[in-house]
């Protein structure tokens, strides 16, 4: 069980008495790092290298003090209390026998690619004799490192991306061969940066382990390929004992031993708390506060750069990192965290996924941004896996063909345009294409390209865009065809900020000519495509409550089938309450008085509390119900009920259905924001989840969309959504008096005290 505390004018923490398979994540732009409640690491991910650490092979643990064993059992653990900080967590355990307490503290330096342990031994003051004593009951503290070779880490990348075995032989001996090729001449020993300091060259990085010690002795450092590190107690006369170690990374150069010898004497980045910035949210209820800062902290966490460069973006989450990609569509929902605090981020994430978009303005569900030796496996499995290019289209697709995409790319456009004002982001040329004026491509010539594909998907003129039987949205476990509701209300929402982007392009100036983009070549051809635009967005918004409303339910179908020919009647292939269909709401597709007909229909069928016909009791709000009845449209892990998209809860839909009964007035906002992390904490669970039900294993832990609470409270709670002119407005929110601080609007900062 996990309690949130909330303390005044400092950072919300937890505190708790979990066992010891609690997991938590702490992570910065290079590392992700698992714990337990104790503070033992369960693995060490560089992004584009997978685990760099052999799983299990990162260990501190105490022994009897070399030279004095006057115990033949090693010292055990007890005590489970321990607190968590975004970005650091501390332990304070007691060791037994005997009266010696430890804090242990792990953290992750956001500034740079570095993580690092702490620990810190204190005992009973004593003097002469009684220091031999408490010295001989002191155990030596033993640090082992054993890092992953390189052909490990390719083989285990490898597997996940081609899955059955037979094809591993051939991928492998083309990944071998090109990292060969690649690392020939930065082959070298392993040196050492200085005294009680280790590295080892991965796959064209250098990864160094440094370990410092006050009030102990270092007796060795030295075990094969890996370190080992045993900590001795001090002289009596030493004071606080602690032992800090310090791992980081840096890319490999082929004059890489003479530089790092030239550093010998330097000490490693010292490894500095990782504690909040400057954004920050009091409430005084330490449920609210506890859930704003770890669902921030999970969207900050999960921005990434690879220390060989290439890539700098989103990932998902902490499965997602290798190969490194970022999302289309995660990427906005997680951007929604990040807009108002750290648009920087954001502005990176629009560059990176504009050079995901097809010069026929489609999209993948992700971007590839590989390293050398990963891009050597794409290669391999393009020749070698039957298949494969028709699901990822070479060079850089990762899952080709989102019918979500291209509308989440114009989305995320226009929310970084309102909240920034920055429309030098329009002309940033995009990854991967040249940088000469008159040739390159640009931002606004992908989202131009996206606009023209979203008005091309209106085949049958309609004002909707009718999705092919297969799983090519977020619902990638359900066959969903027709008029999908999720994806006829964002195709319909980007269309109208795309128009409206393009009719205020002028205050940013002309944009640059661009090959095959006729559109942009004068002001009048731009208003022209705005306005076909702006006909397209209101002609989708009729259709949409014209064949998708379901009168007789109060709520929109998650899908119809419209007529094949003559004259049938469209079908409704499931009935049930979608919670993806709060899309029409949140983009303002609806009549207000069917907005909040649906929103009651979420408090009857979705919320579990209320509903008892679903056999789980109280725990969040269903992604749907009931669950779905044709079974033959399911696969994976939807197929079964009240699992994944059979009705788990998705911690970003409840936090969008909390925003939008904040923002209407209607209903309990309270229940969707919070139950999911109430019942995360009494799981064990410190982070959030990408989703969970009962009957089954939750999601994987820091999910990046999992932190759309932060934005939830943000636009909803305080009403803070700027337009293209940088307007808002801000109200006290219906919790009652807060701070937010940190926001910042058009490059201006704002502290709110409501």
């Amino acid at each position: 069980m996990i309690r949130p505390l909330s303390e005044p004018g400092r950072a919300p923490v937890l505190e708790g008495d979990g066992p010891e398979e609690v997991a938590l994540t702490l992570s910065n732009r290079a590392f992700t790092m698992t714990l337990d409640c104790w503070g033992h690491v369960r693995s060490l991910r560089l992004v584009n290298h997978g685990m760099v650490i052999r799983p299990g092979r990162l260990r501190w643990y105490f022994a009897p003090a070399s030279g004095q064993g006057r115990r033949s059992a090693t010292p055990s653990l007890t005590g489970k209390a321990w607190r968590l900080w975004p970005g650091m967590l501390q332990a304070s355990l007691l060791l037994e026998p005997g009266d010696v307490s430890l804090e242990v503290e792990a953290g992750a330096d956001r500034e740079a690619p570095l993580v690092w342990l702490r620990w810190r031994l204190h005992g009973p003051q004593a003097s002469g004799a009684a220091h031999e004593r408490q010295d001989a009951d002191c155990p030596a503290l033993v640090v082992r490192i054993a890092p992953r070779r390189d052909e490990e880490l390719a083989r285990a990348v490898v597997l996940r991306m081609f899955g059955p075995a037979r094809y591993v032989p051939e991928a492998m001996e083309a990944v071998r061969r090109h990292a060969e090729e690649a690392a020939a001449a930065l082959r070298t020993q392993a040196v050492a940066v200085q005294a009680g300091a280790r590295s080892w060259l991965l796959d064209g990085v250098w990864l160094h382990a440094s370990l410092e010690c006050s009030g102990l002795q270092v007796a060795d450092r030295g075990e094969g390929d890996g370190a080992r590190w045993t900590c001795l107690p001090g002289s009596p006369s030493s004071g606080g004992m602690e032992a800090a170690l310090a791992l980081w990374v840096e890319k490999a150069v082929p004059t890489v031993r003479q530089a790092l010898l030239a550093r010998a004497s330097t000490a490693p980045p010292k490894p500095l708390p990782a504690r909040p910035g400057p954004p920050s949210f009091e409430s005084g209820d330490a449920l609210l506060d506890t859930l704003f800062a770890f669902s921030l902290d999970a969207a900050v966490s999960n921005f990434k750069a690879d220390p060989l460069g290439g890539f700098e973006g989103l990932t998902a989450g902490v499965h997602y990192e290798t190969p490194a990609r970022t999302y289309f569509r995660d990427g906005y929902w997680t951007s929604q965290a990040l807009l108002p605090f750290h648009p920087d981020l954001v502005r990176a994430q629009v560059v990176a996924l504009a050079g995901g978009v097809h010069d026929d303005g489609s999209c993948p569900s992700a971007v590839l941004f590989p390293n050398p030796v990963l891009a050597a496996a794409l290669e391999a499995a393009h020749r070698f896996v039957p298949g494969f290019s028709a699901l990822h289209r070479p060079p850089r697709d990762f899952w080709s063909g989102h019918h979500d995409s291209p509308s989440f790319f114009l989305l995320l456009l226009y929310d970084y345009l309102a909240w920034t004002g920055d429309g030098a982001v329009l002309w940033e040329p995009v990854p991967g294409s040249p940088r000469e004026a008159g040739s390159r491509h640009t931002v606004l010539g992908s989202a131009v390209r996206a606009a023209r594909y979203l008005l091309e998907a209106d085949v049958h003129d309609e004002g909707l865009a009718r999705k092919p039987y297969d799983t090519l949205d977020w619902a990638d476990n359900v066959f969903r065809s027709g008029w999908v509701t999720y994806d006829e209300a964002l195709r319909a929402a980007a269309l109208g900020r795309a128009g409206a982007i393009l009719a205020r392009l002028a205050r940013w100036g002309d944009p640059p000519r661009e090959e095959g983009l006729e559109e942009l070549a004068t002001s009048s051809a731009r208003l022209a495509l705005a306005r076909r635009l702006e006909e397209a967005h209101r002609r989708a918004r009729l259709a949409i409550n014209e064949k998708l409303w379901l009168a007789d339910r109060g709520y929109y179908a998650e899908y119809v089938e419209p007529p094949a020919g003559g004259g049938t009647a469209p079908s409704v292939p499931e009935p049930h309450l979608a919670i993806d269909t709060l899309t029409v709401l949140l983009w303002d597709l609806a009549p207000v008085d069917r907005a909040r007909r649906v929103l009651d229909q979420t408090e009857i069928l979705l919320e579990s509390r209320r509903n008892h016909r679903q056999p789980c009791g109280d725990w969040g709000v269903m992604c749907c119900f009931p669950p779905y009845r044709d079974r033959r449209r399911l696969t994976g892990k939807t197929r079964f009920p009240y699992r994944y998209h059979n009705g788990a809860e998705w911690p970003y839909w409840s936090a969008v259905l909390a925003l939008l009964r904040m923002r209407y007035g209607t209903g309990d906002w309270r229940y969707p924001l919070v139950r999911c992390w109430e019942v995360g904490l009494a799981n064990g669970r410190a982070a959030p989840v990408e989703y969970h039900s009962p009957p089954y294993a939750p999601g994987s832990p820091n999910q990046a969309w999992s932190s759309m609470p932060a934005a939830a409270m943000v636009r909803g709670g305080f009403g803070i959504e700027p337009d293209l002119d940088g307007r808002f407005t801000v109200r006290r929110p219906p919790w009652g008096p807060s701070r937010l601080k940190g926001v910042r609007i058009h490059g201006q900062r704002y502290d709110f005290d409501l």
